[in-house]
């Protein structure tokens, strides 16, 4: 039995050596992977921040965008109001234009015929001098007449 014993012990002594090695090289092992765990934690905690900030920034985005979007609704109905007051304006002045060309037309008939009236005046001024020029000479003449005969 003693002849057992110390190659037992040996053994032992010698696997005990080697599950030293061994857990060394296990907590070597389990330091780096220890390390390396803490390393990705740190890297997950600094995703999530980053994650955090680009949910935040996107929400911020489409809320922009929103109101972008309700902004250019809105100044999309203001265009197409504008745009039939302009239609109505362009009508009332189209109206406005012909109106005006037809008063322009009629004050241009009436000055027509007040020429025309003017150059008539004017003839019936002249032959109404001439005419009464005419009755001057006449009267001259019979007062002439009547002169000669009472001398």
């Amino acid at each position: 039995m003693l002849s057992s014993f110390y190659p037992t012990m040996i053994q032992l002594i010698y696997n005990m050596s080697e599950l030293e090695v061994e857990y060394r090289r296990f907590g070597d092992v389990w330091a780096a992977w220890k390390n390396r765990a803490e390393t990705v934690e740190a890297e997950k905690a600094t995703l999530v921040d980053q994650l955090k900030l680009s949910v935040d920034c996107e929400a911020r985005l489409e809320e922009e965008i929103s109101q972008l979007t309700n902004g250019l609704a809105a100044s999309e109905a203001e265009l197409q109001s504008a745009r039939e007051q302009v239609q109505r304006k362009t009508r009332s002045v189209h109206r406005l234009r012909c109106e005006w060309d037809d008063c322009v037309r009629e004050l241009e008939a009436e000055r027509e015929q007040l020429r025309v009236s003017m150059e008539n005046l004017a003839k019936a001024k002249e032959n109404l001098s001439s005419a009464q020029a005419d009755a001057d000479i006449a009267k001259a003449e019979s007062a002439k007449e009547v002169l000669s005969r009472a001398v």
